[in-house]
């Protein structure tokens, strides 16, 4: 299978397969991402595509924070590894999603409604990531 998909818009697209007639393997998703160098693309558990245009330098900076205070926190815990997107259905304990245009983080976790704080200073990863907290008034910056 080879496919390119151009992709002007700045969201994301997701393109669905209908699992029996069209499913990409392990292979075939590799090269498919090896032909599209300049996406992000990832795959879902139930085999459909999420391709996302790069990140802008407001966004990419937000991310390089977030990323370096779990970085930090993971490698000097030890317990655990950090991911980032639709990790709750495949196992994950643990999800934040940070909005920093309405300056909110909607907290998820399995079996629990999501729980959204409105303008928080800090995040805490407790229980499951004892001693976390996020600054998120560097991501609202």
């Amino acid at each position: 299978m080879s496919a390119t998909l151009n992709i002007s818009a700045p969201e994301s697209v997701v393109v669905h397969f209908e699992p029996s007639k069209l499913r990409m393997t392990r292979a075939e998703f590799y090269e498919f991402c090896k032909l599209n160098p300049d996406l992000r693309i990832e795959r879902t558990s139930e085999g459909d595509l999420i391709v996302m245009a790069p990140t802008g330098g407001k966004t990419g900076g937000r991310n390089f924070i977030l990323i370096g205070a779990m970085d930090r926190w993971v490698r000097s815990n030890q317990t655990g590894k950090g991911f980032d997107e639709e990790y709750i259905a495949n196992g994950a304990e643990l999800g934040w999603l940070i909005d920093p245009l309405e300056r909110k983080v909607h907290v998820y976790r399995p079996g629990v409604a999501v729980e959204v704080l409105d303008d928080p200073e800090t995040v805490s990863g407790d229980p499951l990531l004892k001693g976390f907290v996020l600054d998120v008034r560097e991501i609202w910056d």
